[in-house]
């Protein structure tokens, strides 16, 4: 077939599965990845579901070595092997190691000879794939060298871990008047340039984001604190200056690439051409571009809005794909009716609560808040609080747990009295002690096989206690006592101290941590000092990481600090005492070492910084020594003893002013 022909035929897709995407692991250590579950079910059967939504009619999933045994023992008692099935599937099995093996392979069998979908991992969406499809068939039509179009979707997320970020360089895309933008998205223009910029490193590292130049030691000399910017340590892209001098572009650095291409054999061909090709993106992608004189060959890209389409290539993306699934983003696919036929569930509220209808038992004293999934076979004990969560089945929750963000697989046991926060627990794991805070955590496998449970804490852990569970226990003094009511506080305080630290970590800006933080407030009805708790344990918890000066952290979260305290009109200021206290208590527990040292540097940047309404003034200071908590014990004073220093001072100035008032009614 000549490269000018419109290909007729079968509309097939490949899909890539497992084997070249290490981003699951160590759950894919295993089991394939494509069999893991997603809302308790596995991820191939959303895969399958979207190729089926978008009338596939082949498909040849591609795999690897002996995944391929345990996929097929998976298909062999699905319904995508009935005659009922909406597709042919077939199963191609290869030694390959890479997606470059994968895609030669399939070019010398000869499988493909038209316009055809590649799938790179595991996809869950509710796109359609038609204008996109159309939209490609049109510009191959009228221009042969149009060869393929990449699904790229607007991101939902402000943050997504991964050591690098996709950046398209895309040349403008010209719309006609009478062009819009349709419900399945817009033209994203032609793919010009590709890169992967380098993201600063992550909470696991200890490199510092901050500037390498500044030493936090030298605050003790100076008179008046100095700002330093924050130099981020990723890698940029560079753009070809050809592309800058010749077009108007749009960068897009804020675009999902959803893993999904809609290709035609022109790719086939460029991959057998260049067998040092390993990968499809920073490999044959940005090569192909680069080489547009000797090639020729063009590639667009679909911008996808407002449907849905994610992929599911790392853990980061899993969570954040489940909880996008749950809050019913990916509408009319969600957990029901589900897309097992032998899976149903009960909607307990408006709010997104399913609970499987066979044999599932929650306590009438349990709350499930919103967007939860309670599989078959599963016991949610007495106080429990759920939210935004998926529980599968067979799992027993213990007594008085806390599950916000936790994602559960099949037959996990939870002892009571457990947080489990934005954590995804392997199937089969016995969490056994009692009163456990797991915070960011997943499970892994040790040499012999052995399930582990392994933090990935944004703070540093300590040789002999997590710091998760240093939180818990500030937490519970800071907090006061405990409430009759659902444990909202301490939820708010553990997830807000979370959220401050990665926004902090991330650079965002103060606006905006104040809005996250405001939104988060009002949905979980906390109040001023839960809000203060959060703020002053997330600060403190960052410095002491080193990432970041004093000066830059507080200048980042002047806005919600200043928004946390109200009582600047009154002669007694007991909300800026509170806010006090807790920075004391957080030195304490988090800087055991140094301390003393922390609080003496943010009390002297609060004391000078330009705080509306003259917050953190000489008397908020001096009421704050004089109060009987800033000396309840021994450590209380130990860590204040360096503030010393600031008190006299503030205390001199206290003593002027009051002079100059006396002066000033003498002159009256």
């Amino acid at each position: 077939m000549s490269s000018n022909e419109e290909p007729t035929g079968l509309l097939q897709a490949v899909v890539l599965l497992d084997a070249f995407n290490p981003g699951l692991l160590p759950f894919s250590r295993t089991k394939p990845s494509c069999l893991l579950p997603l809302a308790n079910v596995p991820l191939l059967e959303y895969t399958l579901d979207f190729l089926a939504r978008n009338g596939l009619q082949e498909v040849f999933l591609y795999t690897q070595g002996s995944t391929g045994d345990d996929i097929d023992d998976y298909l062999q008692g699905s319904r995508w092997l009935r005659s009922s099935a909406p597709f042919k599937l077939q199963i191609i099995r290869s030694m390959g190691t890479s997606v470059g093996h994968a895609m030669r392979d399939i070019d010398a069998r000869m499988k493909l000879n038209q316009h055809f979908i590649v799938v790179y991992g595991n996809v869950l969406g509710n796109f359609n794939l038609y204008q996109a499809l159309e939209d490609h068939k049109a510009r191959r039509k009228s221009d042969a060298n149009t060869m393929m179009t990449i699904l790229l979707r607007e991101s939902l997320h402000s943050i997504r871990r991964a050591p690098t970020s996709p950046v398209f360089i895309n040349s403008a895309a010209k719309k006609n008047d009478d062009q819009k933008e349709s419900d399945s998205g817009y033209d994203g223009g032609r793919v010009m340039h590709y890169d992967e910029r380098q993201l600063p490193a992550d909470e696991s590292s200890d490199e510092s984001c901050s500037d390498p130049e500044y030493d936090s030691s030298d605050d003790e000399d100076e008179e008046e604190p100095e700002l330093k910017p924050v130099r981020r340590k990723g890698r940029g892209v560079a753009i070809p200056h050809e592309l800058v001098l010749t077009q108007s572009l749009d960068v897009r650095n804020d675009l999902v690439d959803c893993g999904v291409d809609i290709c035609t054999p022109d790719v086939l061909a460029i991959w057998t051409d260049n067998p040092d090709f390993e990968t499809h993106r920073m490999g044959f992608l940005q090569s192909t571009l680069k080489d547009y004189e000797l090639n020729g060959k063009k590639i667009h890209s679909h911008i996808i809005k407002p449907d849905y389409l994610s992929p599911l290539r790392s853990l980061e993306e899993y969570r954040l794909t489940t909880s996008d699934f749950l809050c019913r983003k990916a509408y009319p696919l969600c957990p029901n009716p589900g897309i097992l036929e032998d899976q149903r569930y009960q909607e307990k509220s408006p709010h997104a609560i399913y609970v499987a209808k066979n044999a599932a038992t929650i306590s009438s004293s349990a709350k499930l808040n919103s967007f939860c999934i309670v599989g078959e076979g599963s016991r949610v004990g007495k106080r429990c609080y759920v939210r935004d969560s998926v529980i599968g089945r067979t799992c027993k929750i213990g007594d008085g747990c806390i599950l916000d963000g936790a994602i559960l697989w099949d037959g996990v046991t939870v002892n009571a009295n457990t947080t489990i926060i934005n954590s995804v627990i392997n199937g089969g794991v016995s969490i056994t002690g009692r009163d456990e805070v797991i915070d960011r955590a997943v499970t892994s496998i040790d040499e012999e096989g052995n399930l582990l449970s392994v933090f990935e804490a944004t703070m540093r852990a300590e040789s002999s206690e997590s710091l998760a569970s240093k939180t818990e226990q500030f937490t519970k003094e800071a907090a006061g006592p405990p409430s009759p009511k659902p444990p909202t506080g301490k939820n708010f305080v553990l997830e807000s101290t979370s959220n401050i630290f990665d926004s902090l970590n991330e650079g965002h800006d103060a606006t905006t941590i104040h809005l996250e933080l405001q939104a988060f407030r009002m949905a979980m009805n906390a109040d001023e000092h839960e809000v203060r708790v959060a703020i002053g344990t997330a600060l403190v918890q960052h410095l002491e990481r080193g990432n970041i000066s004093v000066p830059e952290a507080l200048s980042r979260l002047k806005l919600v600090i200043e928004r946390s305290v109200f009582d600047t009109a009154k002669s007694l200021k007991s909300d800026q005492v509170d806010f006090l206290l807790v920075l004391q208590g957080a030195c304490r527990k988090f800087s055991s070492s140094n301390g003393g040292e922390m609080l003496f540097k943010i009390s002297k940047h609060l004391y000078s910084m330009d705080l509306e309404e003259e917050r953190f003034d000489d008397t908020a200071f001096l009421q704050w020594w004089e109060d009987p908590r800033s000396q309840g014990d021994e450590e209380m004073r130990k860590v204040r003893a360096k503030t010393e220093e600031l008190i006299q001072i503030c205390a001199s100035t206290s003593d002027e002013e009051d002079e100059d008032e006396d002066e000033d009614e003498d002159d009256e």
